[in-house]
């Protein structure tokens, strides 16, 4: 049986249409090496799992809840058999052979680079670039932000092939599996948001590097898997602000000062006529408690 050079992972949570134009766009551009693609659904209501199990190309994977997107991939990892692992969006499509430009780029530097992960621009359909990685939050960060001064934000230049960050977006996500093992995955306790920010925090920590990649550039649709308004909802909030402190509690050591200096922050924001009263009240519950666990 031949090997398997890469396996890509997409997450799928009522995104069918886009996971679908997903694939479509891997199967068309990607060649020159071996591949399979891993869908793992997160017990979407729509009709993910009619459509998707029965497609060919791909393996399917159906989990009995929504269970976030770090716990999905590491399922995903479970079912996979290439050499090295891509993380890719639902809600991305490839305009060239992104894939192979990864594969190559990263087998060839890994030990010169000491590489950890690996990602590409992100762009709009416009070609403007967007989110594609950025500096470690901190405490320091975020205070900064609240007394509006400016932090200090990652610079991409174009010019060069590659350059050092801290962290690339989840979006597109390209590692050894080796590496994947070696730190355990992403850690589930994230349900969405900081969860690929904790990974690569944990890579740099056992002396790994991470690598924006300039030399591929793939469309991100961004919030694919949301409701489409333009209000942000009460859970992706909650969910938002939990996995801020969680992060930084778990690796900023003035985590506590910032936490004194968040939580009225956080009772200035209870004004906020966007969300009903019970809103705010689980809100600050969930909040406060995640200042803790």
């Amino acid at each position: 049986m031949k090997s398997i050079d890469c396996s890509i992972i997409i997450v799928n949570y009522n995104t069918c249409t886009l996971t679908i134009d997903c694939i479509n766009s891997i199967a068309l551009y990607s060649n020159g090496f071996t591949y399979e693609i891993i869908v793992v659904d997160n017990a979407s209501t729509d009709n993910s799992a009619k459509v998707l199990s029965v497609d060919k190309r791909i393996k399917y994977v159906q989990n009995h809840k929504n269970a976030g997107f770090g716990a999905a991939n590491n399922l995903g990892v479970q079912y996979s058999e290439g050499k090295y692992i891509f993380l890719l969006n639902s809600d991305t499509i490839l305009l060239e052979n992104s894939i192979e430009k990864f594969l190559k780029f990263y087998s060839n530097n890994e030990q010169l680079l000491n590489i950890g992960a690996l990602g590409g621009l992100m762009i709009d359909r416009k070609n403007n670039i967007i989110n594609s990685g950025n500096c470690f939050p901190t405490s320091k960060y975020f205070v900064k932000s609240y007394l509006r001064i400016s932090g200090i934000d990652f610079k991409i230049n174009e010019k060069l092939e590659f350059q050092e960050i801290d962290f690339v977006t989840g979006a597109n996500l390209f590692i050894s599996k080796a590496k994947y093992t070696e730190v355990q995955g992403f850690d589930e306790n994230f349900f969405l948001y900081y969860e690929e920010t904790d990974f690569q925090k944990r890579l740099t920590n056992l002396g790994y590097k991470n690598y924006l990649f300039t030399d591929t550039r793939i469309i991100h649709l961004e919030g694919g898997s949301d409701d489409g308004t333009t209000k942000i909802s009460n859970f992706k909030r909650i969910v938002i602000a939990e996995s801020k402190n969680r992060f930084l509690r778990k690796h900023d050591s003035l985590y506590f000062l910032f936490a004194i200096i968040d939580l009225p922050i956080v009772l200035l924001r209870l004004l906020n006529n966007d969300y009903s009263k019970s809103e705010n009240k689980e809100y600050l519950k969930r909040i406060f408690n995640s200042y803790f666990s």
